[in-house]
């Protein structure tokens, strides 16, 4: 909905297609840090209770581990687009990832827990 030219709706779904193998570094600065892991691979750790991986579903478990952290939805968000999508725009987190599926989500959080250093 907010690509305007067929090159933006490329660029600006990119991160469907694709893992992400690098994140953008202000987002790193600003949203990454040991809680937003901590939080991160808890809900990692929670995806495979999910059975039907839809974005209702995805939301609800993603609070259900929020929760127990006495942290709020909009707390975590950054930090969750930058791991999924490696960038700090797009559409509906949770409809992303259920297109991609509860596999790639995994693989994505994976991959970022691995790759991003801690401050």
């Amino acid at each position: 909905e907010r690509a305007e030219f067929p090159q933006d709706f490329e660029k600006d779904s990119y991160f469907f297609f694709h893992t992400p193998q690098q994140y953008d570094e202000n987002m790193v600065t600003q949203k990454w840090n040991a809680e937003a892991a901590t939080i991160i691979e808890a809900f990692k750790d929670a995806i495979p209770e999910i059975s039907d991986f839809t974005h209702e579903i995805i939301k609800a478990k993603l609070s259900e581990v929020l929760d127990k952290f006495g942290m709020k939805i909009g707390k975590i968000m950054s930090a969750l687009r930058l791991v999924i999508t490696g960038v700090n725009v797009g559409p509906d987190l949770m409809h992303t990832m259920e297109i991609i599926g509860k596999e790639e989500t995994t693989l994505r959080i994976n991959n970022a827990l691995q790759k991003l250093k801690l401050p």
